[in-house]
């Protein structure tokens, strides 16, 4: 998956012959509970049409920044439309868009001799740049696998036979 690929996200849509509700009560139904504690596999939640899911592979490992699909279901010529978005968590963008802000001023800040707090924050802000650079690096095959995943959940409770 490449960087552009996992901040604008890939969008993708399929039909089922079952109603909105069934398919999301569907979907619900296979999904752990809100409360479940330290779920794994496909996890997330489905309410008035939306839902979210991640992939957890780890019992006690949760990488925020792993991308998520999300979508609504949508009646469609007697089923459904299922339409999702498979992209970066929104809250790590936010997080990287106030990094990037942050580190900019650093930068506009201009000459002369540079606080020390500001000198720690660009240590931080790099040694954070490192980190993600590295985590997005390993996505790879992982995110294409937890795709495959996501979507064979997401089509099992859109067939009318599964």
């Amino acid at each position: 998956m490449r960087f552009v690929d996992y901040v604008k996200g890939e969008r993708l849509a399929f039909l089922s012959d079952l109603p909105p509700g069934d398919v999301a009560r569907r979907l619900e139904a296979v999904l752990p509970p809100l409360w479940a504690r330290f779920p794994t596999g496909v996890v997330g939640w489905v309410a008035f049409g939306h839902f979210s899911l991640r992939c957890h592979r780890n019992l006690w490992l949760r990488r925020g920044y792993l991308p998520i699909l999300t979508g609504h279901i949508r009646p469609h010529e007697g089923g459904s439309r299922i339409s999702l978005h498979y992209r970066a968590p929104r809250r790590l963008l936010v997080i990287l868009g106030l990094w990037a802000g942050l580190m900019l001023g650093v930068l506009l800040k201009g000459s002369g001799p540079v606080p020390d707090l500001i000198q720690v924050l660009l240590l931080m802000g790099s040694a954070f740049a490192l980190t993600a650079v590295i985590s997005i690096a390993t996505l790879g095959n992982e995110a294409a696998d937890d795709l495959v995943t996501m979507l064979a959940v997401v089509e099992a409770a859109a067939d009318r036979n599964g």
